[in-house]
């Protein structure tokens, strides 16, 4: 399977993982992030599938030097197999789940290929609903797993400003059990990490946080997140460009079949976009292009727009509820 370019290389995975437990190396967590983007949104994959990343690639997206992504790459996706994540389902069934069931490392074409294990797949492809989309531009910057896991959890709650997390969840999610048992070493090697892996230039949010105390301890933290400027900017351009879109379509509709030049009239008959992605009514369109201004779903999806516009119906208990559920 061809390799995607860098432009526009989006992850997708399930609420499920981005929820799971699983500790990765900051190498192995870039490489697998970069292996999920080359996945095609809706498409049906299996075990047999191999997934190819060009090492050139890789050291593009994360403005490495390509002598020592070589390096990195080969032992990465050799270690990459050993690797587990524990995932509970929506009925709190606890699976631990192998993320690659086969690996290759091509040298002479400087690539590396997997297969994702069989039982991992559900949570990676052919997704719909419950699921967290993003550029993997924005995590390119970050220099810690921390950091990138807790850009997930925001991702999550785009419609939100504010994320708790306890530490007990965060030790959990991150299998620090065992390590940095004091606040002290807690704070400054994986929230301060973290904090500032959030806050590079490239990143979507605008990030800062605060301690949460029961007593005299610290038990939590608040995370305050905002998106921004040029995120905003660019999110202000594809509206623009969806209505001008829209604008077009509905002008040639209303096209008098008469005033059709014979070199105009095959473009015009085809059906108008949101026919195309199963919509029943323009109305149905526009509504789906306005609630996903407080959702976020693929617009061009006709079924997660009815679960969307279910879910619109009663976001405040909804939402609140779902966040509840993370910790």
């Amino acid at each position: 399977m061809k390799e995607k370019k860098q432009s526009r290389l989006i992850v997708q995975k399930s609420n499920e993982l981005i929820s799971a437990q699983y500790r990765l190396p900051l190498v192995q967590q870039r490489l697998l992030l970069l292996l999920i983007s080359q996945i095609e949104p809706k498409k049906t994959i299996t075990s047999e599938d191999w997934f190819y990343v060009d090492v050139q690639l890789y050291a593009e997206v994360f403005d490495l030097d390509i002598n020592g992504a070589y390096k990195a790459v080969g032992r990465a996706v050799h270690d990459l197999a050993e690797q587990w994540a524990l995932i509970e389902d929506t009925d709190g069934q606890r699976t631990e789940v192998r993320w690659i069931g086969a690996k290759r490392y091509l040298k002479r074409s400087g690539r590396v290929g997997v297969k994702f294990y069989s039982d991992m797949i559900p949570y990676i492809s052919d997704l719909h609903g419950r699921f967290t989309q993003y550029e993997l531009r924005h995590i390119a910057q970050m220099k810690s797993n921390w950091g990138i896991s807790f850009y997930e959890m925001l991702s999550r709650w785009r419609n939100k400003s504010m994320q708790y997390f306890s530490l007990e969840a965060l030790r959990e999610k991150f299998l620090l059990q065992d390590k940095y048992a004091q606040w002290r070493d807690f704070k400054r090697y994986v929230i301060e990490y973290a904090m500032t892996d959030l806050n590079t230039p490239k990143s979507e949010f605008d990030v800062r946080w605060e301690p949460v105390y029961g007593g005299n301890k610290v038990i939590g933290i608040n995370v305050f997140y905002t998106p921004k400027q040029h995120v905003l900017e660019e999110k202000k351009r594809i509206e623009e460009e969806k209505r001008s879109a829209i604008k077009a379509t509905q002008n040639a509709v209303k096209k008098p079949r008469q005033q059709r030049s014979e070199s105009d009239t095959s473009e015009v008959e085809h059906k108008p976009e949101w026919m195309e992605y199963g919509y029943l009514t323009h109305a149905e369109w526009l509504d789906a292009l306005r609630i996903s201004k407080t959702i976020d779903f693929d617009v061009t999806n006709y079924q997660e727009y009815k679960m969307a516009r279910l879910k619109y119906d009663r976001t405040d208990t909804k939402a609140k509820k779902g966040q509840k559920s993370l910790f």
